[in-house]
C-alpha cells in the first residue's frame, strides 16, 4: 500500500531477524501455555522474564485474595477466645430446648447424605472424594461429641460412648484417611501430568 510503508518489515531496527525474534516469541509462549520447553522434552523450564509480569497479573491478584482470607480467618479465630469465655460464664449447665428431634434428625439425613457422596465418589475412584470425606469426617465427630456431651447417666451415656468408640469414631478416621490419601494422590497425579506436558 503506497504511502504507509511496510507494516511487516523483514528485520527490527535492531538488526536482528525478523525469524528469531518469532521464534523466541514461539518457544516462550509454550512454555507459558503448554508447560514444554522448546526442546519438546515436556520439562518445565523457569523463565525469569514471564514470572515477574505473572505474579504481577493475574496470579499476583489471586494470591493476595487468598493472604486476605488467611488473616480473616486468623482473626476469627482469635475471636473466639473471648466468646468461648463468655459462653463458659453464661451459658447454663442443663435447659430445655424445643426442636431437639428436628436438630438431630437433621444432622443425621446430613450425615448420611455425606456418606453416600463420599462412597459413590470413592468407587468411581473420583479425586474429589477428598473434600467430601473431610466433610463427612467432620460431620460424624461432631455427631459423637454431642451424644457424648449431651447423654445422661448410666446406660444411656454408656451407649453413647460404645457408639463413639465403635461406629461414628473409626468411620469418622477412615474419611480422614480418605481425604489425606485422596489429595496425596491427586497431587502426585497433577505432578506427573507437570512433567509430561499435559497440563488440564
Amino acid at each position: 500500500m503506497r504511502g504507509y510503508g511496510n507494516p511487516y518489515p523483514k528485520k527490527p531496527v535492531s538488526g536482528i531477524p525478523l525469524a528469531a525474534v518469532l521464534g523466541e516469541a514461539w518457544a516462550m509462549y509454550k512454555e507459558l501455555i503448554s508447560g514444554e520447553n522448546a526442546s519438546g522434552s515436556g520439562s518445565i523450564r523457569v523463565n525469569h522474564r514471564w514470572s515477574g509480569a505473572v505474579g504481577r497479573g493475574k496470579l499476583g491478584r489471586v494470591d493476595k485474595s487468598r493472604e486476605r482470607v488467611g488473616f480473616a480467618l486468623l482473626f476469627a479465630a482469635a475471636a473466639m477466645v473471648p466468646w468461648l469465655f463468655v459462653l463458659s460464664v453464661s451459658l447454663p449447665h442443663t435447659t430445655r430446648v424445643s426442636g431437639w428431634s428436628t436438630a438431630w434428625l437433621g444432622l443425621d439425613v446430613m450425615e448420611g447424605l455425606a456418606l453416600l457422596g463420599t462412597g459413590l465418589l470413592l468407587v468411581r475412584r473420583d479425586p474429589r472424594v477428598s473434600p467430601l470425606a473431610a466433610v463427612t469426617a467432620s460431620l460424624l465427630l461432631v455427631d459423637a461429641w454431642f451424644d457424648v456431651t449431651t447423654s445422661g447417666s448410666g446406660r444411656e451415656l454408656a451407649i453413647a460412648v460404645g457408639m463413639a468408640l465403635l461406629v461414628e469414631l473409626p468411620i469418622c478416621a477412615c474419611c480422614v484417611l480418605i481425604a489425606v490419601g485422596a489429595v496425596g494422590i491427586a497431587a502426585t497425579s497433577s505432578r506427573g501430568r507437570v512433567r509430561t506436558g499435559r497440563l488440564g
